[in-house]
């Protein structure tokens, strides 16, 4: 997830994601879809910046990152 903000400005950025369950290489399960938003929120950045997270997700056995940039 990126996304590029304007100058001198709080932002606040919303990212929709869907993601899916996956199951052992052996076994047979029926996928379900979950569909959610992220939302990012700052204060103004200095011109030039890049700032960097991730969200991370665990089921207590997977566990899956997805990162996200937000940019000047």
């Amino acid at each position: 997830m990126a996304a590029k903000v304007g100058p001198k400005k709080p932002f606040s950025v919303r990212f929709n994601r869907t993601v899916m369950n996956v199951g052992s290489a052996r076994s047979t399960y029926r996928a379900v879809k979950h569909k959610f938003v992220v939302t990012v929120s700052g204060g103004a950045l200095p011109v030039g910046s890049v700032v960097s997270a991730s969200v991370v997700w665990s089921d207590g056995w997977h566990r899956v990152r997805s990162p996200i940039v937000v940019y000047m």
